[in-house]
Formats: structure tokens, C-alpha cells, sequence
């Protein structure tokens, strides 16, 4: 993208979220959307300070990649699921180093890729697929639903 054209997208949006153009309760989250914005441009306005988050965004894809890469596939029906105290699924992997890896329901409607263990550099990539809307709902530790629903391969 052109400094121009960030330049013009940077005001456009400025513009936009300002928290003075926010009523009521509304001015909080503006307020905070308008400093995130502030954070982002102050990242990338200067063209020296753009070049160092773009090559740190690279380098944080780079690692990613390497994560998705060594992690070994684990099936969701091999994990131990339980019910947590929120009423939320909760899938758990034991991890050879005597730690766990832990899967919520809502890490899967994101669509997590990869978990890794928070004692070692060990990861796995949970094995599931979305289901199909109409289909019919089947046992949690077989599949559950967000959005399109997700169940064990």
C-alpha cells in the first residue's frame, strides 16, 4: 500500500471512530478503537517504522509456519473432553512432558491451527472438520457446533 493512500485510510478512519463522534455508553469503545488506530498508525506512518513491523509481522509467520510444521496431528476424539465451569467444552491432550495441552470451544470456532505446550516446545494440530448446518447435533466429544459446527475427522 502507498503512504498516500495509508495517509488518506489513517484519516478517513480517524474521522470515523473518534470517541467525540461517539454518544452514550458507545464513547468507551470508541475510545478504545480510536487509540488502537492511533497505536497502528504510529507503527507504520514513518516509512523506517513500517519497514521494521512488516519484517517483524514476516517473522512472526515464519515461526507460525514452523509451529505448523512440527506439530503432530492429534484426532479431537483422542482428547479427553470434560465440561468446564462456564458450560464450555474443554478437549485435553496429555503432553509428554507430564503438562497438557488444553482446546476450548471457542479456540475451535476461530479455527485454531496449532496448540502449543506451555512446558516444553512441543505442539500438536487438532484434527476436526466444520459440519454442515443441518446436520444433525451428535455427542460433545464427537463434534459441536459454532457457526457451521465442527466435528472429529
Amino acid at each position: 500500500v502507498a503512504p498516500a493512500q495509508l495517509r488518506r485510510a489513517y484519516h478517513r478512519l480517524a474521522r470515523e471512530q473518534h470517541p467525540d463522534r461517539a454518544a452514550g455508553s458507545l464513547s468507551r469503545a470508541a475510545s478504545v478503537d480510536f487509540v488502537a488506530l492511533q497505536e497502528a498508525w504510529e507503527a507504520v506512518r514513518d516509512p523506517e517504522a513500517r519497514r521494521l513491523y512488516d519484517a517483524s509481522l514476516r517473522a512472526d509467520e515464519a515461526a507460525a509456519a514452523r509451529v505448523r510444521a512440527r506439530a503432530a496431528p492429534v484426532d479431537l476424539g483422542e482428547m479427553d473432553y470434560a465440561e468446564g465451569s462456564d458450560g464450555q467444552g474443554v478437549w485435553s491432550y496429555a503432553c509428554r512432558c507430564g503438562a497438557a495441552f488444553e482446546l476450548t470451544e471457542q479456540m475451535l470456532c476461530a479455527g485454531i491451527e496449532t496448540l502449543e505446550c506451555s512446558c516444553c516446545s512441543l505442539a500438536i494440530r487438532p484434527l476436526y472438520a466444520r459440519a454442515a448446518e443441518d446436520e444433525e447435533r451428535h455427542a460433545p466429544e464427537t463434534s459441536m457446533h459454532c457457526g457451521a459446527g465442527i466435528e472429529t475427522r
